[in-house]
């Protein structure tokens, strides 16, 4: 009986988490405070959790808008869209998501050791994102970018705005940048095509992002954004490679999440948060509800990958960025009030003049990595 409340809480958790995911803009945290009003399960959470991972892969690709969890994996996979190959980015997405939870599990044996030395590595870290900081800056404009982003995440950092900096140095920006341009990105919407790319290279970036998020995800006020930009200078040119490393980045983020809460009592994500309701998980569970529902939400994704592309190929594209723009601003402001609506339109024109200038727009990322050197140090 126990087994088959377990196997319906996970699928629930599945589905929820597919359909939450779908939503532009929207994250799990949002979610948070309603789940935990409900009689939910270690098992829900989980699934719910690896599912809206996958789902995010739809929202970011098609509409530009990315959460906290895949920030920098929708800048590549944008980039597919508008050149009428939002499917590919999505499959390739979804394999690399997949490869990277197999391989946490590979990886968790290696974690409990490094976690023994935890405190000489953690010497290492602001070395190590000081480095990053410094490769952002090539020029004048960059370090312009890099400059204003992390002035304005120090200014904001003590009053968690993730969202409303994250949403307008990718979201809204994004919006705003492809106005008018009704029609101009159909898509290809042939699946034999679009699953053609190199299996073996998307299998070895996301191996690569799993690693590394391994050893941050014993970092205190490291975000999963950190991880996609430490991740992002591991040197994969490939644009295919790039999408695997940056969806990977996100799934190991949210699967250690759970292997350092279960093992060392640390909480790095709000599921992770929401999980210490009930207590210490047990890792065999933990590992156990990861892979079923890994492998239930990657085959339902990509079920479900051609006829979603295919509807909102047909969308009218410049209302829909309308709608979505208004529904962000509403969530903006339903989390973070009217503090958070003027981060939101700093965030929006930083994002704006790196997209004027010829600048990265990994170059914004400052703004989390320069206020987490401080808290470290």
């Amino acid at each position: 009986m126990d087994v088959i409340q377990a196997l319906l809480e996970t699928a629930i958790g599945i589905v929820l988490g597919i359909t939450v995911g779908l939503i532009p803009g929207l994250h799990f945290n949002t979610m948070i405070p309603f789940l935990a009003l409900l009689d939910i399960s270690p098992a829900f959470v989980i699934a719910m959790s690896i599912a809206f991972v996958f789902a995010t892969t739809f929202p970011s690709t098609l509409v530009g808008i990315p959460n906290s969890d895949n920030v920098l994996a929708m800048l590549p996979n944008h980039k597919m869209y508008v050149r009428g190959m939002a499917l590919k980015a999505i499959l390739i997405s979804n394999r690399a998501m997949l490869y990277a939870l197999m391989a946490c599990i590979v990886l968790l044996a290696l974690l409990f050791s490094v976690s023994r030395t935890y405190a000489s590595l953690r010497m290492l870290f602001p070395i190590v994102l000081g480095v990053i900081v410094l490769s952002m800056v090539k020029n004048i404009p960059s370090l312009m970018i890099v400059v204003l982003s992390a002035a304005l995440g120090v200014m904001t950092f003590e009053h968690y705005m993730l969202l409303p900096l994250l949403t307008g140095f990718f979201g809204m920006s994004n919006l705003l940048s492809f106005h008018n341009t009704e029609g101009k990105f159909k898509q290809r919407l042939n699946k034999e095509q679009a699953s053609n790319f190199s299996q073996f290279e998307v299998a070895m970036a996301s191996i690569s992002a799993a690693f590394t998020s391994m050893f941050f995800s014993l970092v205190p006020a490291i975000s999963t954004g950190v991880v996609a930009t430490v991740t992002d200078r591991l040197g994969y040119k490939k644009g295919h490679e790039k999408i695997a490393v940056m969806s990977a980045s996100a799934m190991a983020y949210m699967v250690f999440s759970f292997f350092t809460l279960s093992l060392l009592g640390l909480t790095r994500s709000g599921s992770a948060v929401l999980l210490t309701k009930f207590g210490t998980p047990d890792i065999a569970a933990i590992i156990l509800v990861s892979v079923v529902s890994g492998l239930a939400s990657y085959a339902l994704c990509n079920k479900i990958a051609m006829r979603t592309v295919r509807f909102y190929d047909g969308l009218k594209a410049d209302k829909l960025r309308g709608v979505v723009a208004l529904f962000l601003i509403a969530l903006v402001y339903y989390s973070t009030g009217a503090y958070g609506l003027l981060v939101l339109s700093a965030s929006t024109m930083i994002g704006l003049l790196s997209m004027r200038l010829g600048v990265k727009r990994i170059n914004c990322m400052a703004a989390l990595i320069i206020p987490t050197l401080l808290v470290i140090m």
